[in-house]
């Protein structure tokens, strides 16, 4: 575990995983890869089904996996507010993506000696990744890949017949008014 300080004051966790169960070759320098999870508990929606999770497949295929619980996770604190300050829940998905993802990149660079890393997100993680790479577009040099798995999408506004069959068919959306079509 490995604690990052946010530029607004947020302590939050990175979770390391460096190398597979195999423990092959753990000297050698992987690439590493930060995954964000669910909002609700990243750390444990990424985690699972244990050895069966995306986080462990990785870390056996080679991979230097980092998992990101960001603020307001029973893990985060707050340097100045406790959880009891108002002040400490004042934040949405644009802090997460402005701050907490940025300062992951950072701090998992900084340790690893490498320039770039890959990037999975999962459901919410897919969202903050977007916020980063849209108010903070330096960051886009620094990631080698972006994978979105299970993506967020809020199809309220989507004028596409094609896609608004589908995702009804899916159960992608539950609150589609299908007399604005």
């Amino acid at each position: 575990m490995h604690t990052v300080t946010t530029q607004d004051g947020y302590k939050i966790v990175l979770l390391r995983i460096p190398y597979g169960k195999s423990k092959k070759h753990p000297k050698i320098h992987r690439r590493p890869v930060l995954l964000i999870c669910g909002y609700l508990d990243p750390l444990l929606t990424c985690l699972y089904l244990q050895e069966e999770s995306l986080p462990y497949l990785l870390a056996d295929a080679g991979f230097d996996v980092w998992i990101g619980d960001f603020r307001g996770t029973p893990s985060s604190s707050h340097v100045k507010y406790t959880k009891t300050d108002s002040k400490f829940w004042d934040f949405s998905h644009d802090e997460i993506g402005y701050y907490d993802v940025p300062a992951f990149i950072d701090y998992i660079l900084e340790v690893t000696g490498r320039r770039r890393l890959n990037y999975v997100g999962i459901s919410y993680g897919t969202q903050v990744i977007c916020v980063t790479l849209a108010s903070r577009p330096e960051y886009n040099q620094k990631l080698r890949k972006i994978a979105h798995l299970a993506p967020t999408v809020v199809t309220g506004h989507c004028k596409s017949l094609g896609f608004m069959y589908s995702a009804l068919l899916s159960g992608l959306t539950g609150d589609v008014n299908l007399d604005k079509l």
